[in-house]
């Protein structure tokens, strides 16, 4: 099957027809696309045959692609969560001496849950 689109925003009408562990190939022409963009994305210059890549994240669609993203479920009740931060001060050792401490605290903050897809 060859397919000559820009963006699919759905695959189910391309992989309808395949079976669970099925080897499928994707394959680009180099004169079809730009070599800059090829190389932006994380091909090499050369584009070998055979070449496989996850491709960087240059926009929201990729960033889907090789991230994946959360769910929020504004449905639920909120929860608490914890982020790990760094607090600092200086502390008064004697006359015209301080020295800078630091420790690592758990901040806890409400938010909705979420799930990964």
């Amino acid at each position: 099957m060859y397919i000559c689109k820009k963006r699919i925003r759905n695959i189910d009408r391309y992989v309808r027809n395949l079976r669970i562990g099925q080897e499928i190939i994707l394959s680009v022409s180099a004169n079809q696309v730009e070599s800059g963009i090829l190389q932006k994305i994380g091909f090499s210059a050369r584009l070998e045959p055979g070449e496989t890549v996850l491709p960087d994240v240059i926009g929201s669609i990729t960033d889907f692609n090789s991230s994946g993203k959360y769910i929020v479920h504004k449905d639920q009740d909120m929860e608490t969560v914890y982020r790990q931060s760094e607090w600092k001060w200086n502390e008064f050792r004697g006359r015209d001496n301080t020295v800078e401490m630091s420790k690592i605290v758990e901040v806890p903050y409400k938010r909705y849950p979420r799930y990964y897809r």
